[in-house]
């Protein structure tokens, strides 16, 4: 089942939130137990059941950023999980080896402004990040290659399980 011919919606990174909606909606009725108990067929409700899982999982990952990312990576990418550690510029992950010393340093000693110039440092990259991955995404069609935006969307998987143990580990 592919989400985007669920819902009848062109495969982009940036969807009409709207649209989405909608059909989620609409296929929430049609698929409802309760909405559709006049049909006669006696296998109906587990296909109902079926179809309502399959809606809301199919809403769940097309309506969040990462998560639709991640399926057209899949779905029009060959993404795996091998792809992980060959996408990385190694530049890329020295700079993330340092940024893990400076958490394990904060651990250790809690510092309020090396905490603050790291939140920078990724906010700075977060963003470099957004302005390479805007025109890729906007411009996207099926069959490009999706090379470059499976490197952003690591980086950016990357920057974020940091934020989080910045936030987690180094709180001060």
């Amino acid at each position: 089942m592919n989400y985007f011919e669920l819902y009848e919606i062109p495969v982009s990174f940036d969807i009409d939130a709207l649209a989405l909606k909608r059909q989620f909606y609409a296929l929430s009725r049609q698929f409802h137990p309760d909405l559709s108990a006049h049909r006669a067929d006696a296998d109906q409700p587990a296909h109902l059941e079926e179809a309502a899982a399959q809606n809301n999982e199919a809403y769940r990952v097309l309506s969040d950023f990462d998560l639709r990312t991640n399926y057209i990576l899949q779905e029009y990418g060959n993404f795996s999980e091998a792809d992980k550690a060959e996408a990385l510029p190694t530049d890329f992950l020295m700079d993330m080896m340092d940024w893990n010393e400076t958490l394990s340093d904060l651990a250790l000693s809690p510092d309020e402004t090396a905490k603050k110039e790291l939140i920078a440092q990724i906010s700075a990259v977060e963003t470099n990040l957004f302005l390479e991955a805007k025109p890729l995404i906007n411009s996207y069609k099926i069959g490009d290659d999706l090379t470059e935006i499976k490197k952003i969307y690591l980086k950016r998987r990357y920057l974020l399980r940091m934020r989080e143990r910045l936030l987690n580990f180094a709180s001060l």
